[in-house]
C-alpha cells in the first residue's frame, strides 16, 4: 500500500509537468491570436470584404454605360435580307456590328445616394466585425481564467493529496506506537482516496478547458498549451478606481455595437432620402451605331457584270447612327413610392429606438458589472481570511494530533476545511479577475500583464 501510493503521488507530478510542457500563451497572445484565427472571426472578415466590394461596385454604377456587340449567321429559306430589307430565298452569311452608350442626365443624386449608404453599410459591417472579435476576445478570455483556475485546482489537489500520504504514515506510525488504533488509519486512508479521485476531477476539468479554448483559437486539438498566470497584484488598486459612469462614457464612444447602431441611423436616412428620389423624374441620353454585312449584297461594276459587295465595303456603306434622349415621368405606380416613404420614415424611428434601447443597455450592464466587481472583491477578501484561519486552525490541528489529544476525523474535519478554503480562494480570485477584464472589455484597455 506504501509503495503504491508513493508510485501514485509520483506519476501525478510527471503527469502535472508534461502538461506545462508546450507553446506558452498569454492573456494578450491568446486574445491576439483569436481575433485573427477564430472561424466566426474570418466568416465576419469575409462579410466586411463582401460589404466593401458592393460599395465599390455602387461608385462604378454611376459611369456611362457603354457596349459593343457582334453576329454571325447563316439563312436557309425565304428570309429578310438585313442589308437590302427585302425577302430572299436563297442562302446567304450575313454579320452585323453594333455599339451603344447611355449616361443618366438627371436623377443621378439617386445614384449617389446609394454610393453614401453603401459606404455606410461598408462602415457598420467593419463596426460588427469589431464587435465580434471583441466579444470573441471575452470568451478567449473566460476560457483562459478557466484554464488557469484548473491549473490551481491541481496544485491544491496535489498538495492536499501529498499531506494525506504523510498523514497515512504518519498514522501508520502512531498505531505501531500505541498511540492511535485501526479506525484513525482507515479513515485517514479513506481521506487519500478521496483526494485522489479529487485530483483526477481537476485535471479533467483542466483538460476540458483546454479544448475549449483550443476550439475557439481553431487550434489543433493535440497541439500542446501551456497559460501563463496573470499578474493579480494591482487587483485592489483596479477596484477602487472604478467609476461606473466614466466608464460609460469611454464605452459609449468606443464600443463597436454603439457605432455600428448610429451608422445604421444615417443608413435608414439614406434609404429615405433614395425612396424620396423616385417620386423625381428621369432624363437619359444615349447613342448608337451600327452596320452590317450581307453575302447577297451586291453591286453593279463597270463592264456589266454584277457581284458581291466586299465585306469591308459593305460595313462602311450600311453604317448608321442615332442618338436618343429619354424623360421618365412617375405619374402613378399605384402609391408604392408613397408607401416606401412612409415605410422609411417609420424604419427610421425604428432605429433611432433601438440606438437609444443599445446604449440603455450598455449603461445598465455597466453599472451591474461594476456592483458585480465591487460584491466579487469582497468575497474574494473575505475567502482569503478565512483561507488564513483554516490554515492556522489545521496547524493547530495537526500539532494536536501528533500528541494523541484528537482523533484523526478531527484532524480531517480541519484538513477538509482548509482544503476548502484554498479552492474557494482560487476560485473567487479568478471570479474577480474575469469581472475586471468584463471591464477591460468596456473600456478597451490592457488591466493585466502576465509576469
Amino acid at each position: 500500500m506504501k509503495y503504491t501510493l508513493t508510485y501514485l503521488l509520483l506519476f501525478m507530478l510527471v503527469t502535472l509537468n508534461s502538461e506545462g510542457q508546450g507553446a506558452s500563451w498569454t492573456l494578450e497572445s491568446v486574445i491576439d491570436y483569436a481575433k485573427t484565427n477564430n472561424l466566426q472571426v474570418k466568416q465576419s472578415v469575409l462579410n466586411e470584404r463582401v460589404s466593401k466590394m458592393r460599395w465599390e461596385q455602387s461608385k462604378l454604377a454611376l459611369l456611362p454605360n457603354v457596349s459593343l456587340s457582334t453576329s454571325y449567321g447563316r439563312s436557309y429559306g425565304r428570309s429578310i435580307d438585313p442589308t437590302t430589307n427585302t425577302f430572299v430565298s436563297t442562302t446567304y452569311d450575313f454579320t452585323g456590328l453594333s455599339g451603344s452608350a447611355g449616361v443618366l442626365l438627371f436623377g443621378w443624386f439617386r445614384l449617389r445616394k446609394t454610393v453614401s449608404n453603401q459606404d455606410i453599410l461598408h462602415r457598420i459591417s467593419e463596426a460588427e466585425m469589431t464587435q465580434l472579435q471583441n466579444d470573441i476576445s471575452l470568451n478567449v478570455a473566460t476560457g483562459f481564467l478557466r484554464i488557469l483556475l484548473a491549473q490551481e485546482q491541481i496544485n491544491i489537489c496535489l498538495n492536499q493529496l501529498i499531506l494525506s500520504d504523510s498523514q497515512v504514515k504518519q498514522t501508520e506510525r502512531l498505531l505501531l506506537a500505541g498511540r492511535s488504533n485501526g479506525l484513525d488509519v482507515a479513515q485517514v486512508k479513506t481521506q487519500l482516496i478521496s483526494d485522489s479521485s479529487n485530483y483526477f476531477k481537476a485535471q479533467l476539468l483542466f483538460q476540458q478547458a483546454t479544448i475549449d479554448i483550443k476550439a475557439l483559437l481553431n487550434l489543433s486539438l493535440s497541439e500542446a498549451f501551456e497559460a501563463r498566470s496573470i499578474n493579480g497584484e494591482n487587483i485592489e488598486n483596479l477596484v477602487l478606481l472604478l467609476e461606473p459612469e466614466i466608464i460609460y462614457t469611454e464605452a459609449e464612444q468606443r464600443f463597436a455595437i454603439v457605432r455600428a447602431s448610429k451608422l445604421k441611423i444615417e443608413s435608414a436616412k439614406k434609404v429615405l432620402e433614395i425612396e424620396k428620389s423616385n417620386l423625381y423624374p428621369q432624363l437619359n441620353f444615349s447613342a448608337s451605331s451600327g452596320t452590317n454585312y450581307s453575302s447577297t449584297y451586291s453591286e453593279n461594276l463597270p463592264d456589266g457584270q454584277i457581284r458581291t459587295m466586299s465585306w469591308g465595303k459593305q460595313l462602311q456603306n450600311n453604317f448608321s447612327q442615332s442618338i436618343y434622349l429619354g424623360l421618365s415621368i412617375p405619374i402613378f405606380n399605384g402609391l408604392s413610392t408613397r408607401y416606401s416613404i412612409k415605410q422609411s420614415k417609420a424604419n427610421l424611428q425604428i432605429t433611432s429606438l433601438q440606438n437609444d434601447e443599445i446604449k440603455l443597455k450598455l449603461k445598465q450592464d455597466i453599472y451591474k458589472a461594476c456592483n458585480e466587481v465591487s460584491t466579487a472583491y469582497q468575497t474574494y477578501r473575505a475567502s482569503k481570511s478565512a483561507a488564513d484561519m483554516a490554515l492556522t486552525g489545521l496547524d493547530f490541528a495537526q500539532k494536536r494530533y501528533e500528541k494523541g489529544l484528537i482523533p484523526a476525523i478531527d484532524l480531517l474535519l480541519a484538513q477538509n476545511t482548509a482544503f476548502k478554503a484554498n479552492a474557494d480562494v482560487a476560485a473567487t480570485k479568478y471570479d474577480l479577475i474575469f469581472k475586471l477584464i468584463v471591464i477591460d472589455y468596456y473600456l478597451g484597455k490592457n488591466l493585466f500583464n502576465t509576469d
